[in-house]
């Protein structure tokens, strides 16, 4: 991801074709840099049954700084034996920020 730009992110889950995203009751992106963190939930992502699709306003991608960050998903859904909300993530994975030499934003 350059800093500064709109930068559309696809996350996919590799688990065996087990989990259906579009299944549960809420789905989260966060990317973390640091202490400055971003979370996009409802219209700002695409949830498919094993992928996620998340859009970054300019603003978003300038909270961050040249380096790496960390991204996840994460989801609620309804245990089905117990009929308790529960809590889901995918494991953390790495992203590099990438310097933006222009830092004028239009």
């Amino acid at each position: 991801m350059i800093r500064g730009t709109t930068p559309t992110f696809k996350l996919t889950v590799t688990n065996g074709g087990e989990l259906d995203l579009t299944a549960a009751d809420e789905v989260f992106v966060t990317i973390k840099q640091r202490e400055k963190t971003v979370t996009k939930t409802g219209d700002d992502i695409s949830v498919e049954p094993q992928a996620v699709s998340v859009w970054l306003e300019q603003k978003d991608s300038l909270k961050f700084a040249a380096g790496p960050a960390e991204v996840q998903i994460n989801w609620t859904y309804m245990d089905q034996d117990t009929h308790q909300k529960r809590r889901a993530a995918t494991k953390v994975k790495s992203i590099t920020i990438a310097e933006q030499l222009l830092e004028r934003t239009v």
